[in-house]
């Protein structure tokens, strides 16, 4: 169960990694444009 919790808990950490990295991408290229 616990192994369980830690693999969801990796993959929500690594999600909202994405998401940040897809919004600084998306307000890097708003300035630029």
């Amino acid at each position: 169960m616990s192994i369980f919790t830690e693999k969801v808990g990796m993959t929500r950490r690594q999600f909202l990694k994405g998401s940040g990295m897809l919004a600084v991408a998306v307000i890097v290229t708003g300035v630029f444009a």
